[in-house]
């Protein structure tokens, strides 16, 4: 007979908190060999350090990306040209999604300023 899901989802949760109870005595003695600097540590405790660390990369990546984008920002407010070279740098390698739309831009821009060249020297022309 098979088992309601709410059933599963109830022993799962219990197989984790069984999990983390287990685990809760090895993480509190790596933690004070960690904090002894004269005691080595066992294989098993880099074993547990480097599977904590695979676990959590992810968070590290992003958690230090946005302090680094945040270090940027407060940097870039105080016009450090530090920062300002590396956006100039970020900009020329960086594609830019709206390639067309920039062109485009670019090209109504010169041709506004060659438009109002052309006027304001006929305009001189017509004075003299």
């Amino acid at each position: 007979m098979p088992m309601p899901p709410n059933t599963m989802s109830i022993l799962t949760l219990a197989e984790i908190f069984t999990f983390i109870i287990d685990l809760l005595p090895k993480l509190i003695s790596l933690f004070l060999n960690l904090l002894n600097p004269l005691q080595t540590l066992t294989s098993m405790d880099l074993e547990l350090i480097t599977g904590l660390l695979w676990i959590y990369l992810p968070w590290l990546v992003f958690v230090s990306l946005i302090k680094l984008f945040w270090v940027v920002i407060v940097r870039a407010r105080k016009r450090k040209t530090g920062v300002v070279i590396l956006a100039a740098i970020l900009q020329m390698f960086i594609p830019d999604p709206c390639v067309d739309r920039t062109i485009k831009t670019v090209q109504v821009q010169t041709k506004k300023q060659s438009d109002c060249k052309e006027n304001s020297n006929g305009k001189e022309l017509d004075q003299k």
